[in-house]
């Protein structure tokens, strides 16, 4: 379990350690749902490691230069991870309304967002999930 909550904290940290608490908060929701929903894989590491799914991981991605020099003490990865445990323990409600995706508006729409639902803007990610739920 520890190594999930890393990979998820830093998952968080490099998608969303420069939003407000609100958007962390969604962004650690996401990684949770799509752990619940089993589409992504059985545990919160291959959630976040799945192929083609958080940018942040693309050997090309800027942040993740900026993770490998942060150190383990980061506070806001300390505080991801405790944010984490948390939801996973079910003592913080979900904010994303049930959200699997998000994006930030500053960057171009992807072609996935027009085949879901926006349920949210928290910080500055739009939230989504599918259109049956």
């Amino acid at each position: 379990m520890a190594f999930d909550l890393q990979i998820g904290a830093a998952t968080a940290f490099m998608e969303a350690s420069g939003e407000p608490l609100e958007g962390q908060r969604g962004v650690c929701h996401v990684l949770i749902n799509r752990l619940k929903d089993g589409r992504w894989g059985g545990t919160l590491a291959a959630v976040c490691l799945a192929p083609s799914q958080f940018s942040c991981w693309n050997t090309s991605d800027p942040n993740r230069k900026r993770l490998a020099l942060t150190p383990d003490a980061n506070s806001t990865l300390i505080n991801l991870q405790a944010l984490l445990q948390g939801i996973l323990a079910g003592d913080d409600e979900d904010p994303t309304l049930g959200a699997l995706w998000y994006f930030a508006p500053t960057i171009c729409r992807p072609s996935w967002a027009s085949d879901y639902v926006q349920t949210v803007k928290l910080g500055n990610h739009l939230f989504f999930k599918d259109p049956q739920t």
